[in-house]
């Protein structure tokens, strides 16, 4: 049987909305936002985070004025000899690797999807043949490279 999620109400989800958008905004400004004074409104953001539902607030970095001209998405397919025991070494290495802002386990013909940052062509190589490719129990690799993005964002859809 599934845990049953602690309930969350309105207000809480208004919260999470405000956050995700600009969690640099003070609880006074978010309690104006959605409705309440501050302290329940400070109680409420605590409650959230203790419960889990907020990770961790981060700010969003701009790649391109970083100087991270590339963004790739890699498919990465393991062999099969061993896949069962690569598939935790495979995750623990690239979690491991400053290029890598996500990785999945997938369904379907590849085992991961693997996105990276870099500076430029030559930085992906070498994250290509000093990274991914020097691992062992790699069966295949593709590599897109992204020409442009029309929606990046760390937000969740809300629930209607």
């Amino acid at each position: 049987m599934t845990p049953m999620k602690p309930e969350i109400d309105k207000f809480d989800l208004r919260i999470l909305e405000v956050l995700q958008r600009d969690a640099s905004k003070s609880t006074s400004e978010i309690a104006s936002i959605v409705g309440l004074t501050q302290s329940p409104c400070w109680k409420r953001i605590h409650k959230l985070e203790q419960l889990g539902y907020i990770e961790k607030r981060v700010a969003v970095l701009d790649r391109k004025k970083l100087g991270m001209d590339i963004a790739a998405f890699i498919q990465v397919k393991l062999s099969e000899a061993g896949r069962r025991q690569q598939l935790g070494k495979f995750e623990q290495a690239v979690t491991r690797m400053p290029e890598v802002t996500a990785c999945s386990l997938v369904l379907g013909e590849m085992d991961f999807i693997v996105q990276v940052n870099v500076y430029d062509i030559e930085h992906l190589e070498r994250f290509l043949k000093e990274g991914l490719w020097a691992m062992p129990g790699i069966q295949e690799i593709r590599t897109s490279i992204v020409l442009s993005q029309s929606k990046v964002s760390p937000s969740l859809p809300r629930r209607k």
